[in-house]
């Protein structure tokens, strides 16, 4: 749950400015894109888009105007109801000392993503919250009245600035603000005076609150990939922030702990992958490890050269595999008979196949042919232009196919 600086009417407003430079990957999920740029929810404000989230607890620690030591710690979970329209459920705790314990009123709010503009980089929600009386402890001052709270949420990147401001485009801003309006206007609190034998009235009228933060973020992830190659110590684990994470439990690890490793992936925008029994190399290496292992073997056999190979996948089942994967790509290839009949009509043709694949060696001159080949096939393209390269369509592809996966 967000908290940003609050005031009543008539005193003065605060900004909070969040300087964090944000190493999230681009994710494959749609949710917080707006073209290149991506915006990741931070401690300070809430993201600008709807998303499926559940925000890690988050702790702070002041010591109030009563000199009372207050502790609160928050967490929020988000749900999309559809593509633009989403619900949130958020709790806090709070402990005061010298004073008491426990939750403030439950908070929810309904947020509808307005505007999405890929070539301005902008996003624009609109939300509504309640916080519900009555639903935590009067003792950390939990209130008896509702409270009700138009939202606004934007996202602005600077990545269609011209290339003469490339040192700014990495950046993009955050905000959102919410106007507090109490259910009840004031509380009527009545006590006996015993010296006048009569009861003193205390009336303790209620504030609007206005709540806006700003973040400023600095992405890495976009400086490498539409801007300038990252270069030096740490570049290489910043180009090589994938999608894909391999799940594999121990002979002890019961199901129930494997779900919720799944789980807190793909709330971070991951793709987990559930390994179900132990192998050599894992899953994505073992199918990088056997291409790859025909592809020398058709360099060895003087089938084709390496360029000619390269090309071969990242023009050809290179583009399909990264959309779907060689089953789903197999079956469409079985027409409205599916696998089934892929299976039928070119299952035998693939095991002759299967039975001619090479089984190569990394001989010396294997080796020098490889590497003769590759260097030939880069054009004088240095190790950081080819990274540079790559990722910049890697970070669009995953980009697109969040997009089509949620559309």
């Amino acid at each position: 749950m967000k908290r940003p600086i609050s005031y009543g009417r008539g005193s003065t407003p605060a900004a909070l400015i969040l300087l964090a430079a944000s190493l999230l990957p681009q994710s494959a999920h749609a949710h917080g894109f707006a073209g290149d740029r991506f915006f990741p929810a931070t401690i300070a404000v809430d993201d600008p888009a709807v998303a499926d989230e559940l925000a890690f607890p988050t702790a702070s620690k002041i010591k109030n105007g009563d000199n009372v030591q207050e502790i609160d710690v928050s967490t929020e979970f988000s749900k999309r109801i559809t593509e633009h329209f989403g619900v949130s459920v958020g709790e806090n705790w709070t402990h005061l000392k010298p004073g008491a314990t426990g939750f403030q009123n439950l908070d929810t709010s309904f947020k509808y993503q307005l505007i999405t503009d890929a070539k301005s980089e902008f996003i624009f929600s609109a939300g509504f919250g309640v916080e519900w009386a009555n639903t935590g402890a009067k003792g950390v001052g939990a209130e008896n009245f509702n409270t009700y709270s138009p939202q606004i949420f934007f996202g602005k990147g600077l990545g269609d600035l011209p290339e003469d401001f490339n040192l700014v485009r990495p950046f993009a801003i955050t905000g959102q603000a919410s106007y507090g309006i109490p259910g009840s206007g004031k509380t009527v609190n009545l006590t006996f005076n015993p010296d006048t034998q009569d009861f003193d009235r205390e009336v303790d009228r209620h504030a609007h609150n206005l709540d806006w933060g700003l973040t400023l973020q600095y992405s890495l992830p976009y400086l490498n990939s539409h801007v300038k190659a990252i270069e030096g110590p740490g570049s290489e684990f910043l180009r090589h922030l994938i999608p894909l994470v391999e799940v594999v439990g121990g002979t002890q690890t019961g199901l129930a702990a494997i779900e919720k490793a799944l789980a807190f992936y793909r709330a971070i925008g991951k793709r987990p992958i559930h390994i179900r029994r132990e192998v050599a190399g894992h899953v994505a290496n073992r199918l990088q490890a056997a291409l790859w292992r025909e592809a020398v073997h058709l360099v060895a056999a003087g089938v084709a050269s390496v360029a000619d190979i390269d090309t071969a996948i990242s023009e050809g089942p290179g583009l399909r595999w990264a959309l779907m994967g060689p089953h789903l790509t197999f079956h469409l290839a079985g027409g409205s008979g599916g696998m089934a009949h892929f299976l039928e009509q070119l299952g035998p043709p693939l095991e002759s196949w299967w039975d001619d694949l090479g089984d190569p060696q990394l001989t010396a001159g294997v080796r020098q042919a490889l590497t003769a080949g590759v260097s030939a096939e880069a054009e004088g393209r240095d190790i950081a232009t080819l990274a540079a390269e790559r990722d910049r369509f890697l970070v669009d592809l995953l980009a697109l196919k969040g997009a089509r996966r949620d559309a």
